[in-house]
């Protein structure tokens, strides 16, 4: 990697490249980013430090640099070893004044086949996926 540091956007890293500590030694690979695409928020680096180990999130403020093939921390291999587990993200709660339309499409989809799926589970029988999403009940 160059000393210019970023050379790409965090969006153009992909699956599987490397991941670099600060004395340039190779210590896992990104597994995917963690940020909003649309809105150019970048929160960090899901990756993968150790074959059948947890994934760690290494967050943005410890990238100082993307370049094809590999990003750089600024964190020795202890620190990296000791990052935080990734967990999954709580989806975003909404409110509707200041949501899009499509935001709420998506919200009420999702909660909608909660629904649907809650039904399969459940297997009342008196319910079908086709009443709950028009309103039957």
């Amino acid at each position: 990697m160059s000393d210019e540091g970023f050379e790409l956007a965090w969006t153009e890293v992909q699956e599987g490249w490397r991941v670099l500590a600060s004395d340039g030694s190779d210590v896992g690979k990104v597994e995917q980013g963690v940020g909003d695409r649309e809105s150019d928020i970048f929160e960090g680096f899901e990756i993968d430090v150790q074959l059948m180990g947890p994934d760690r999130f290494v967050s943005f403020e410890h990238v100082v640099g993307i370049a094809e093939g590999h990003i750089r921390l600024d964190l020795s291999p202890e620190q990296v070893k000791a990052l935080p587990e990734q967990h999954e993200v709580p989806s975003l709660e909404v409110s509707g004044e200041k949501a899009s339309l499509n935001e709420r499409l998506r919200t009420d989809l999702h909660e909608t086949a909660g629904k649907i799926d809650d039904d399969w589970v459940e297997g009342t029988g008196k319910r079908n996926w086709f009443s709950r999403l028009f309103g039957g009940r």
